[in-house]
């Protein structure tokens, strides 16, 4: 395992909004566009795939899926002045290789790594970035440029392997002063998830919309992992109700400790989920001399592409049975409905999530991603610059974190 020990182990609150603020700052003064080039040096590291050979008992393999599917509709800035201009060829062009991330002795790019392996290998994702012509730039750490540089070199370059170089300046620039993700550091995958996803919408997004939480019509970043969330709570005995409360959210965090308690009646992730997010009770929201007990209720105010759930676990280094429990609490939910997480109406389409891709990380120190092909209908891993297939089904998986000590730590369900 790449990455350098860390006294940075991932621990989480559970927390609700995501950040909104002001942008980074930009500029416009030209339009660009960017052709497919002759890739750039590449820096082998210790994990060199191609010194490498399989330890899975499948072997390793690179393979090629076309992510020729039609994108949603996903809205973008009208060309000017003001935007850069991109072209990556049409989308039956684009190829998706399972290619390595390079993970040099010092660098600590495992958690960056991951995500853009989750990016990369989502289709709904690959597909929409892939289209996008236009975004407003930051000259202060552009995320969608080092995002777009390196999904060409991804694709299109011959090296068996990409450095993430570029977006790990680009988020080091971002956020300098709040020493995060710094060059050298190892950080939080999820958070980098999270500021990836909100540098995307201040990219992507038209005009006053950059500052705000919510955009409409919805940006990439929205429209394709944005959870619309509307609380409220609802008095037991009087019915009275607390004034909502709404929010938007890339993430959907649960205590790995409340699904392994609830688990033990009720086996459904989604219906767990739910339990989590409304078991804590509440006085009558109106009436103080009421006896009622007020619960949370969630309703689900879209329907996002892909649905990311978070693990908050409650300690870096847990037994084994407790990694073992999760790990196959997963493999019976590889399926997931919203309907059993949030209030819905009975008429709103029952639309059905797969488990498409796995964070999983070692003891707080390393990350790595587990993705499911759908071309070959096998799981792989990726391990930095070492990709290896682990097999067709499910159990393979469970061996390879349970050998490994492997937590899951960020699931990726995708809309079927």
């Amino acid at each position: 395992m790449g990455c350098d020990p860390s006294p940075a182990t991932p621990s989480h609150t559970i927390r609700i909004p995501i950040k909104s603020g002001p942008p980074p700052s930009s500029t416009g003064t030209h339009s660009v566009s960017i052709p497919v080039t002759t890739p750039p040096p590449t820096i082998h590291s210790e994990h060199d795939p191609a010194a490498q050979t399989s330890s899975s008992g499948t072997g390793s393999r690179r393979t090629s899926t076309s992510s020729a599917s039609s994108p949603p509709e996903i809205v973008g800035q009208p060309k000017s002045d003001h935007v850069h201009s991109s072209s990556f060829g049409s989308n039956s062009d684009i190829m998706t290789p399972d290619k390595g991330l390079t993970n040099p002795s010092g660098e600590n790019n495992c958690f960056v790594n991951v995500v853009l392996q989750a990016l990369l290998h989502l289709r709904p994702f690959a597909s929409a970035f892939q289209s996008v012509t236009n975004h407003t730039h930051s000259a202060t750490g552009c995320v969608f440029c080092a995002l777009q540089s390196i999904f060409v070199d991804y694709n299109f370059s011959e090296s068996g392997t990409v450095p993430p170089n570029l977006l790990r300046s680009a988020l080091a620039e971002l956020f300098k002063k709040e020493s995060r993700f710094q060059l050298g550091q190892l950080d939080d995958a999820s958070e980098a998830y999270e500021e990836m996803m909100h540098s995307l919408h201040v990219a992507l997004a038209s005009g006053e919309q950059q500052n705000q939480t919510f955009c409409s019509p919805p940006c990439l970043s929205h429209k394709l992992f944005g959870v619309q969330i509307l609380q409220q709570v609802v008095c037991s005995a009087c019915r009275a109700t607390s004034d909502p409360y709404t929010y938007e959210t890339f993430i959907l965090y649960t205590p790995v400790a409340s699904l392994i308690n609830y688990s033990r009646d009720e086996p459904v992730l989604g219906r767990m989920i739910a339990s989590t997010l409304t078991e804590v009770q509440h006085s009558c929201p109106q009436n103080s001399s009421c006896a009622g007990k007020g619960r949370i209720q969630v309703h689900l105010m879209n329907t996002p592409e892909i649905v990311a759930i978070g693990l908050v676990w409650g300690s870096g280094s847990p037994p084994l049975p407790e990694i073992q429990s999760v790990v196959s609490l997963v493999g019976q939910n590889t399926e997931l409905s919203l309907h059993d997480v949030f209030s819905m109406p009975n008429d709103r389409p029952r639309n059905v999530y797969k488990l498409k891709g796995m964070i999983c990380y070692y003891r707080g120190k390393h990350y790595v991603y587990f993705g499911y092909n759908t071309t070959l209908a096998t799981w792989h891993v990726f391990d930095d610059s070492i990709v290896n297939e682990v097999g067709r089904n499910w159990p393979y998986v469970e061996a390879k974190c349970t050998a490994g000590y492997l937590q899951p730590f960020l699931l990726f369900y995708q809309r079927t």
